[in-house]
């Protein structure tokens, strides 16, 4: 799986690109404003995702399986 962000949005989207054609398998919303930073743990089950200075300047925890805030 990977991440893909534009750079401009406030949602981070979870893609499994595994399968002849990219599926989407989770968005992680939350945020207000674009998204600046994403990172995975070391164990792969939690994302990481950090917004803009300007805006929503708050780190967030994803659980990567439920898409749930932790």
């Amino acid at each position: 799986m990977t991440v893909v962000d534009n750079g401009e949005s406030a949602i981070v989207v979870l893609w499994d690109i595994t399968k002849r054609r990219p599926t989407e398998r989770r968005k992680f919303i939350g945020h207000t404003s674009p998204i600046t930073s994403i990172a995975f743990s070391t164990d792969g089950r939690t994302l990481i995702s950090a917004g803009s200075a300007k805006g929503d300047s708050n780190v967030r925890l994803w659980d990567v399986f439920t898409g749930q805030q932790t």
